[in-house]
This record gives C-alpha cells, structure tokens and sequence, in this order.
C-alpha cells in the first residue's frame, strides 16, 4: 500500500510542477526558500518554487534519469533557459547512497566515468540530488543559496580523463 502511494505521489509531482510554474497554488508548498529548508527536506516542487521566489524563470521540460543514479524521479528544468537536472529519492538515505557515491570532481560515479557536457556542479539536499553543467558563477550561487554549497569541487577537469586538452 505505501509503495502504490509512493509510485502515485511520483506520477503527481510532474502535475504539481507544471502547476506551480503556472503560478497556481498548492498546499504543501512553501513560501520561501529559507524556510523550505528549515522546515524539513527539500522536494524538487519546492526547489522549483524556491528558485522562483529568488526570481528566477523556470520552465519545467521532461523527465530525465541517469543509469548511474538509483532516484526515483529526475527532471530536467531551466532556469533562465539554462538545463538543470533534478533528482528526486523516496528518502535522504537512498538519496545518501547516491550522493556520497559522486567524486569530488563530480566526474565518477560509483564506479562509472561519467563523460559530463561541461564542468559537474552537483548538489545533495534532502531527498534531492541536483545537476547544474556549467561555469556560470551566477547560476551556482543562485542553486547554492538554496541547496548549500555543491557536493563537487568545481574548477578544472577530471585527471582521468585523456580526451580533455590538459
């Protein structure tokens, strides 16, 4: 019974999305970000409502997973048309399994190289797990003073990899 409601809240969440994007209102989220984040785990509808109380312009475009990633759900977002990755976990501890699994360059996963468009910005809060590809300083502040400071050092490529000029 509890994994049918589980499976049934995750088939909701991409309508919950949409309708928050649209403005609409919805019970269960809150609003602003710091108190999302002092009232328990963060959810990607509330990720998504934060980023818009900071804002920011952001488009909820499909589903995603990653074959390396044990989430639940992913979705792909933009903020301010840049592509944003967000994966969602039943529980911060399986969201744990994954996060802790990441490299500090965010280049491995477990024991998968991962061959990332751009520079890994990766953050753990919650029962969310989120994936910014790029260099903006902009974008990993707004997404930091959110989600904390990323799981990934940033700055630089993996020493692994050969097909990067070094």
């Amino acid at each position: 019974m509890i994994v049918f409601a589980q499976r049934a809240a995750v088939r909701l969440l991409p309508w919950v999305l949409v309708a928050m994007v649209a403005g609409l209102p919805h019970p269960r989220l809150r609003p602003e970000a710091s108190s999302a984040m002092a009232a328990g785990p963060i959810r990607a509808d509330g990720l998504v409502q934060a980023l818009g109380a900071r804002g920011a312009a952001v488009k909820v475009v499909r589903r995603v997973e990653q074959p390396f990633l044990q989430a639940a759900a992913g979705w792909l977002i933009q903020v301010y048309g840049v592509p944003v990755q967000v994966y969602e976990y039943a529980t911060e501890a399986e969201r744990l399994r994954d996060s802790m699994a990441v490299s500090a360059d965010g280049y491995r996963v477990s024991r998968t190289e991962v061959a990332w468009v751009d520079r890994p910005n990766i953050w753990a809060e919650g029962n969310l797990l989120v994936v910014y590809l790029g260099r903006n300083q902009a974008m990993t502040d707004l997404l930091s003073g959110i989600l904390g400071e990323p799981i990934t050092e940033g700055g630089g490529v993996p020493a692994l990899r050969a097909d990067v000029p070094h």
